[in-house]
Formats: C-alpha cells, structure tokens, sequence
C-alpha cells in the first residue's frame, strides 16, 4: 500500500476557538487558506489541534467540519485515533470507517511507556483491525518513548498499511537509519519544521508541518524545492523562515502559531487549558518577525 499523496507538505490544523467552543466558521476559512496556499494534504486533530482538550463529540465535528470544507480538493487524515488504550484507538478508527478520510496518524501511547515489544504489539493490534492506512507519528518528546527504526522495519514488512512515519524526533541519523532499514515504499516525513530541509537532504520525502498553519504557500515553496533538488532556493526560505523557530515554541504548541496566525487575522488566538497564551514579549517577537517577512 502506497500513500504517495503525503509526498510534500501537510498542515497539522490548528482548531480555532471563540469563547470557549470550537470556532468552526473560522475552522473552514482555515481550510481554504491552507490549501489555498498550496499545501499538499491536511491533518486534522493532530498535537496541534489541541485534541486531547476535545471531547470525543467535539473531535467528530472537527474532522467532519475540515472534509466538508476541504470537498475532496486535497486529501484529509487524522490524527484523532491516537490514544493509550490500544482498544480505545481500534474503536475510534472503526467509528470512523465511513468518513471520506484517507488515512489515520497514530503516536506512540502516552504515560503508559511500552517498551519497543508494547509497541509493535500495540501498532500490529490497530493495523490488523482495519485495512485503512496508518501512518505513525514519532515524537517522543510527547509521548516520552522513541519508535526505534529496527520496530518501524518490522511493522513496515508485516503490515502493508503502515505506511510511514512522521518523524518528529529532529534527530538525522535516527531518521536515516529509519530510510535505511524500511522497504523503498516507506514513506519518512519531518515532523519537525527547522530540520524540514536537512531531512529532505537525507531522504524524507515532505514535511508534516506547524508553521505551514501560518505561511503555506512559503513553506510548500520550500518543500517543494528541496524535493526538487534545487536546495539553493530551498535554503533561501528556511534561513528567511529561520529566527520564526525558536519563539514560535517558546510558550509551546499551538500557542506560537495561534499567536501569528492571530496577527494575521485568522483566527481568535485562544487555546483551551492547562495551555495558555504566549507571553507579552515572545507576542512582540513573534508579531516584529512576521512583519519583518
């Protein structure tokens, strides 16, 4: 199985809120400003949709607001049936087995902390319960425990729908050893906006991207220019794109990024608790540098 529509640049979307509700108008101007700006495919309720604040309600209206919107203009995944209850998660892909989704992203389990045989264990569970693509999500800078390269290849070769990795660890040499160990099909993509370019140049094949939620049309420019080999212009945007990293972070995901798509008049920047808004001074950052673009 081959899911060569996540060659490029997605959007993890950010969910819009008005007053403590999910914005949902604003949800669909979103939408429009993504693929507007160019991006490849979209990723509902992923970190930075906030989805562990959504209830189960909440996140079904999401999905349902974001393929309604999209009206099969680019392709839509999700990232909403990732969990710590393994059987939690097969439940939540087979409630949606009839959306027009083409795919689910599934982290490594949170607090629990299986080791590398838990998770084979756990992703081989979720894989043989549907036949819907799966593509996993390594970060475990969240989820505390690492998808080790040796565990990708293995699941990789017993389940043709698992189809590839977000690699969010922006560590190099773990994401070569990932391409080197997975079959050709595989597909590796960043996770992890600064190291989007230099993971391209080692063989990623696109980038799963926060700040493309702010800047698509630069941000696909400069994927698709590394993909093309041209890393000369590929460079130009990521050192223009470069001081935007470390503020955009500071105060934590999606805070950043709501906080500069608020500058651009997109949204409300509001998030739900235990997150809050960035501080005074990282917001003058942030503001001074997307001006200064």
């Amino acid at each position: 199985m081959s899911c060569r529509e996540l060659v490029g640049t997605g959007a993890a979307i950010v969910t819009p809120f008005s007053d403590g509700q999910v914005d949902h108008e604003t949800l669909r101007k979103i939408v429009d400003h993504l693929i507007d700006g160019g991006l490849d495919y979209l990723m509902a309720l992923g970190t930075t949709g906030e989805t562990p604040t959504l209830s189960r309600d909440e996140q079904h209206q999401v999905v349902h607001t974001i393929l309604d919107q999209t009206s099969d203009r680019v392709p839509v995944w999700s990232g909403h049936s990732s969990g710590n209850d393994t059987a939690t998660c097969i439940q939540s892909i087979a409630d949606a087995q009839d959306l027009p989704l083409k795919g689910h992203m599934l982290s490594a389990p949170a607090y629990n902390k299986p080791n590398q045989a838990g998770l084979t264990a756990h992703f081989s569970a979720i894989a043989d319960s549907t036949d819907q693509p799966i593509l996993l999500y390594n970060n475990p800078g969240r989820s505390v425990v690492n998808i080790s390269a040796s565990t990708m290849a293995h699941l990789a070769d017993k389940h043709k729908n698992i189809i590839g990795v977000k690699e969010a660890t922006a560590n190099l040499s773990h994401l070569s050893q990932i391409i080197h160990d997975t079959p050709h099909d595989f597909l590796v993509i960043s996770g992890d906006d600064p190291t989007a370019v230099a993971s391209i140049a080692v063989g990623a094949q696109g980038c799963l991207s926060v700040l493309a939620n702010a800047l698509p049309e630069l941000f696909s420019q400069m994927i698709r220019h590394a993909l093309d080999g041209d890393f000369q212009r590929a460079h130009e945007i990521h050192y223009k794109l470069w001081p935007l990293h470390t503020p955009l972070y500071a105060d934590g995901n999606p805070a950043g990024i709501k906080c500069l798509m608020a500058a651009q008049g997109l949204l409300r920047e509001e998030l739900r608790l235990p997150l809050t808004e960035v501080s005074d001074s990282n917001r003058r950052l942030l503001h001074s540098l997307y001006q200064g673009l």
